[in-house]
């Protein structure tokens, strides 16, 4: 058995009122110091595995590219929207670009043609396509085959002769 007084560090003698006040400055300025530091560990962590990790994709970022590419459609870049959309698409994994089948839907449904015979024809043909791929990878998302074939057909789409331009319904906003 251990006596009180042994586990004392100054013995049998009681601490005075100013020791306990000391101490307990002491003790507030470590938990103080420690508070602080630990929220500052948390963020520098996250930047640095933002920063660090190339194929790092955090939900905001997603998010916050997929509001650009519709921002992008909506002041009339729709070429380069549906080219930035359908690569955004192609190079995420399936959990990352299953979320975006509603915008391309959108943006492939208000789609229209300006130009006119056969280069408007093909465009058409290709958006039907296009749609046709969203429609088959949302019922069956690990199917590589038909996200090659949405690649393939908005490739196409961008590459024809007519240009891709919303219609009379792209007014409304996308998102």
């Amino acid at each position: 058995m251990s006596s009180p007084s042994i586990r004392r560090d100054k013995g049998a003698k009681h601490m005075s009122a100013q020791e306990v006040a000391e101490r307990s400055q002491r003790q507030l300025g470590v938990v103080a110091v420690i508070g602080a530091l630990v929220p500052l560990l948390i963020v520098l962590v996250v930047l640095v595995f933002h920063f660090t990790v190339g194929s790092a994709v955090t939900g905001s970022c997603v998010i916050e590219e997929e509001k650009h590419i519709a921002h992008e459609y909506r002041m009339g870049h729709h070429r380069e929207a549906l080219r930035r959309l359908s690569d955004l698409i192609l190079t995420k994994p399936m959990h990352h670009w299953s979320q975006h089948l509603d915008t391309m839907e959108d943006m492939l449904q208000r789609s229209d043609l300006l130009g006119s015979g056969a280069a408007g024809d093909a465009a058409y043909v290709q958006i039907e396509a296009a749609l046709g791929e969203v429609v088959a990878l949302r019922k069956d998302p690990d199917n590589e085959v038909a996200l090659g074939r949405l690649g393939a057909s908005v490739s196409a789409l961008l590459a024809a002769g007519g240009s891709v331009d919303p219609g009379h319904k792209a007014k409304s906003e996308l998102r």
